[in-house]
């Protein structure tokens, strides 16, 4: 009878330690995450948080910043607030009205300085590099127009704002436009290279497109950074930044209407012949690419030029954006149906889903000319993809991860979480298809390098922190 006893305790001691492993987080591999609410629905207009830091407006469209804690360090008083902190030690802006002036705060919404009189910035100017982006207005009160200039985190202008446009710091040089006309000035307003084109470029691997109108039609070329012409103003299109090296340039045949595409590289120099009808940009190696011949169908080419996959029988493109491969797989239209295949052109997912638009914003975008493009592709072993006229989330062996059963799904960027569209409404899942939060939101954004989201109920924002 003793053996018996002690035989059912130890049964029954199993048996709590059985439960309390399955209710403690610590003692599973992969714990779910849960949201913890900072602030209540408060406020009408908000932000990105940036280092703890977001910027909210109240019902007057009046903005103020609020810590991720919940601490307000600038209350909702200025119709103009820039908060883009570079750095833990960086600055935000904001116009303050009972001075007129445009002021710089730090982290803890201590003032740092006041710009000059007439000198502001605006909500989509950012700091750059340590500088931001600041205006005067000139002409008459009607019809005043900005001239830009930038000013650095201590509150003093480095560059005079005399220019009607100015683009970010690239590799330490500005791209400005004065009388309509394109050049670069260093960061404290040194003129390097004179205003004589009309498009100029940020740089990129120690080089800048460059535009100039002849005959009537732009032309595109590179300069380095002391000016000299490495490219010849030849192309009449041209990849704005470079992707493993090589630039996508293309020329028009005016008497047949044709164009021919194929690639130079950082010194300017033809690297794959223009001798295709479409391309695409290289990722991880690989281009898409497509010629006269195989109008309708996709080859994939290295940056030799070489071909790696042949042309695929009925591949396609869909709004002309040619397919990309990233994380090993490339999405891919195949016969009115979309598939996967992997570098050596083998299907690992199936050609079942549907040929629709993608949803999903979180795919990189690449310029050619100033148009964006966007790429439906794998991150972290993830996609978005629609199944049914329903939207999903598949791995590249095809399983669902998260049921093709939603209106709309919006990746993070390394789509570690999924904002998912349900009835109107929004909610949160993870990359294990885990519900965070029900689609029971007006709308929700996520930062998922600083842990937060920001949901909307009763059209007020308010704050959570995902936790572990």
């Amino acid at each position: 009878m003793k053996t018996k006893r002690l035989s059912k305790v130890s049964v029954d001691m199993l048996r709590v330690l059985i439960v309390i492993c399955l209710l403690c987080p610590s003692n599973h591999g992969h714990a779910k995450k849960r949201l913890v609410k900072v602030i209540e629905p408060t406020y009408y207009q908000v932000n990105k948080f940036l280092f703890g830091r977001i910027v909210v407006f109240n019902k007057e469209s009046m903005g103020g910043i609020v810590t991720s804690e919940g601490k307000e360090i600038l209350p909702c008083i200025s119709p103009s607030v820039v908060n883009e902190y570079s750095g833990p030690d960086g600055v935000a802006y904001y116009y303050n009205k009972e001075t007129r002036h445009g002021t710089l705060i730090d982290m803890d919404g201590n003032k740092v300085a006041e710009l000059p009189d007439g000198v502001y910035s605006n909500p989509i100017q950012h700091f750059n590099k340590g500088l931001l982006h600041v205006y005067k207005l000139e002409g008459s009160k009607l019809l005043p127009t900005m001239k830009w200039g930038m000013a650095d985190t201590s509150g003093k202008v480095v560059v005079s704002p005399v220019y009607e446009a100015m683009g970010g710091v690239s590799e330490g040089l500005i791209n400005v436009y004065l009388n309509k006309k394109g050049g670069y000035i260093q960061t404290d307003g040194t003129v390097v290279h004179q205003m004589i084109y009309d498009e100029a470029y940020p740089f990129y691997n120690g080089v800048a497109k460059v535009g100039r109108i002849e005959s009537g039609k732009m032309k595109y070329g590179l300069i380095d950074k002391e000016g000299n012409m490495v490219t010849p103003m030849e192309y009449d299109s041209m990849q704005d930044d470079f992707s493993d090296g090589l630039k996508a340039v293309g020329k028009l045949d005016t008497k047949s209407g044709t164009w021919s595409y194929g690639f130079i590289d950082t010194r300017g120099k033809v690297a794959v012949p223009l001798k295709y009808s479409q391309v695409g940009t290289f990722n991880e190696g690989l281009c898409a690419v497509r010629d006269k011949e195989h109008k309708y169908m996709v080859a994939f080419i290295d940056t030799r030029g070489e071909s790696v996959i042949p042309y695929i029988d009925k591949s396609d493109v869909v709004g002309n954006v040619m397919p990309r491969f990233n994380d090993g797989a490339c999405i891919l239209y195949t016969a009115g149906k979309v598939g996967v295949i992997d570098k050596e052109g083998k299907a690992i997912v199936p050609f079942e889903y549907d040929n629709g638009t993608f949803l999903d914003k979180t795919p990189d975008f690449f310029n050619v000319n100033g148009a964006q493009n966007r790429v439906p592709m794998f991150v972290n072993d993830r996609a978005v993809m629609m199944h049914k006229g329903k939207w999903g989330v598949i791995d590249k062996t095809g399983r669902n991860v998260i049921p093709a059963e939603y209106n709309q799904i919006v990746g993070t960027k390394s789509h570690s979480y999924f904002l998912v569209k349900q009835n109107s409404k929004w909610g949160l899942v993870d990359a294990e298809g885990n519900m965070l939060l029900p689609a029971a939101y007006q709308a929700l954004t996520i930062n998922e390098d600083e842990a937060m989201v920001c949901y909307k109920e009763n059209n007020k924002w308010g704050f959570m922190r995902i936790v572990d």
